[in-house]
């Protein structure tokens, strides 16, 4: 072969032979093995029912009033002398306190007047009964029978009359007088003051304060006609736990239901109950005040329902809720709520003590569906040095 032949064929046969060389390992080459594709189970986490008595709560809401409410006219004209530090729009005041004076000389006077007039009249009745006696003891010497002028008794009679007119002018100049002083009725707040030093007031005029009880606050509950049914009663002396915002922070306050209104309001259908807070203010004890005028939520202490349990409401699904059997699927079981409060389920039947509530939020919840529960790690202990323990022995 011509070596210009060599240069032609020369190439192709590396061609082929290259081709061919690849040809064979690809056949050689073994095909990847197709892995099973696994499914997914989802984990997820559950709550253990722990059937037992639980206590109902109805929520309510209100404001908070004073459960008395006085405003203090004069019963009696004049200047005013005198002006207590504590009579002052949020002053607190005792039972039996001076509030304000009212100038006293007209009525002292008045009152010495009458007192001298019960005397002079008590003179004359003395005077009469005497006169009486004597008369009595000369007619009785003659055989005529006196007649009833005769032995004076018209006259004693009207000496008699005139000392209790007298006596009743005395009790009523001493009511006077006492009117002068403006005392507190009970212990309170003052909310209103309508007088100023040397002011002058009348008799049934105008108030001149206005005071509120610091002793029992009270505040109106509306409640719905269906929730009356968990209620003891329609709620009469239910415990309520009240609560509200105090300088940005939330407080609670413990009252009772003493009464109910005993109507359905026309306006909104609710029947209300008086819910009463004793020393609302604080006065006397130390717990925060719980001032007139503050807007409270209630919650009033209802029935107990026995062998029920609390979950959260989103749990409950079509009146379902998801459980996890012993083979860790799941399990739809039909549930009564007794009812629903704000977030929470009460169940009364439909689950079983030991159930395995599933609280994990799913994509769909089949009947049935292979589920794996989670698996809590056990805490570890904390390694504890040997010689720090020794330390600590010695240092005992």
């Amino acid at each position: 072969m011509s070596g210009r032949k060599r240069q032609i064929f020369l190439p192709i046969i590396i061609i082929i032979l290259g081709a061919g060389g690849a040809f064979f390992l690809s056949n050689l080459k073994k095909p990847p093995e197709k892995k099973d594709e696994k499914t997914e189970v989802p984990v997820v986490n559950v709550q253990t029912v722990q059937l037992k008595p639980v206590q109902l709560q109805v929520g309510s809401y209100g404001v908070v009033e004073p459960k008395y409410e006085t405003s203090i006219v004069p019963q009696v004209s004049g200047e005013v002398s005198y002006l207590s530090k504590k009579f002052v729009i949020g002053g607190f005041v005792q039972k039996g306190e001076l509030l304000a004076q009212i100038d006293s000389s007209d009525y002292e006077a008045a009152l010495l007047l009458a007192e001298a007039n019960l005397a002079d009249a008590q003179a004359s009745l003395e005077n009469e009964i005497a006169q009486a006696k004597v008369a009595k003891q000369q007619w009785s010497e003659l055989s005529n029978s006196p007649t009833q002028l005769a032995l004076r008794k018209p006259q004693l009679a009207k000496a008699k009359a005139r000392v209790k007119a007298m006596g009743a002018e005395v009790q009523k100049a001493q009511r006077s007088l006492e009117r002068t002083r403006i005392v507190a009725p009970y212990n309170a707040i003052i909310v209103e003051r309508g007088v100023g030093l040397g002011g002058f007031v009348s008799s049934g005029g105008k108030p001149i304060a206005v005071l509120q009880n610091t002793e029992v606050a009270k505040v109106r509950l509306p409640v719905a006609n269906s929730k009356l049914q968990y209620l003891h009663r329609d709620g009469e002396f239910a415990l309520v736990e009240l609560t509200a915002d105090r300088a940005g922070q939330p407080h609670t306050w413990p009252a009772k239901i003493m009464r109910t209104e005993g109507v359905v309001d026309k306006k909104n259908r609710m029947t209300y109950l008086v819910a009463e807070i004793t020393d609302p203010y604080g006065l006397s004890t130390e717990k925060a005040p719980l001032k007139y005028g503050t807007y409270v939520t209630a919650s009033i202490s209802g029935i107990s329902v026995q062998n029920a349990i609390r979950i959260p409401r989103k749990l409950v699904e079509n009146q379902n809720v998801a459980v996890l059997d012993s083979q860790e699927k799941l399990t739809l079981k039909t549930v009564t709520v007794l009812r629903y409060e704000d977030k929470d389920a009460i169940i009364s039947s439909g689950l079983h003590q030991g159930d395995r509530i599933i609280v994990s939020a799913l994509a769909n919840r089949a009947e049935g569906e292979q589920l794996s529960l989670m698996k809590v790690k056990p805490k570890k202990s904390p390694n504890i040095d040997k010689s720090d323990t020794q330390l600590a022995l010695q240092g005992e």
